[in-house]
């Protein structure tokens, strides 16, 4: 729906990862955040498959399905 890549961390618990490498620099285990980034691995990569005119098409009806809702 995004039209966009989008990587499913490894780790799924991403904020403790951050709070793991924010530490790891601040104690000088990592040399700088770039360096830290090295804990961070995809597990899985989606790619868009939506032709546009799909994804338009799907869209109209979530807001439409909105807007039923709210009126309701």
């Amino acid at each position: 729906m995004l039209d966009m890549v989008v990587e499913r961390p490894r780790v799924i618990e991403t904020t403790a990862l951050g709070a793991a490498m924010l530490a790891g620099v601040g104690v000088g285990q990592f040399g700088s955040l770039a360096e830290a980034q090295s804990m961070w691995h995809a597990d899985r990569v989606f790619e868009p498959n939506l032709s546009s005119g799909v994804r338009a098409s799907r869209r109209a009806g979530w807001a439409h399905a909105i807007r039923q809702t709210l009126a309701g």
